[in-house]
């Protein structure tokens, strides 16, 4: 997991107000998906969530 990923889920999760925590989350699976990240986290991500539909 890229480091900075790292950092700003932990600095999500470390909120105390749900509905601030559920943006801020929702704002690292944004940048996930938009490639924040690094373009082979991306995809990794991208392949993650399609094995995990199929398997449904």
């Amino acid at each position: 997991m890229p480091q900075r990923l790292r950092q700003d889920l932990d600095q999500a999760l470390a909120l105390t107000d749900d509905a601030d925590r559920r943006a801020a989350v929702d704002r690292v699976v944004q940048g996930i998906t938009k490639g924040t990240y690094g373009a082979a986290f991306q995809r990794r991500a991208e392949n993650a969530a399609m094995r995990g539909r199929s398997s449904s």
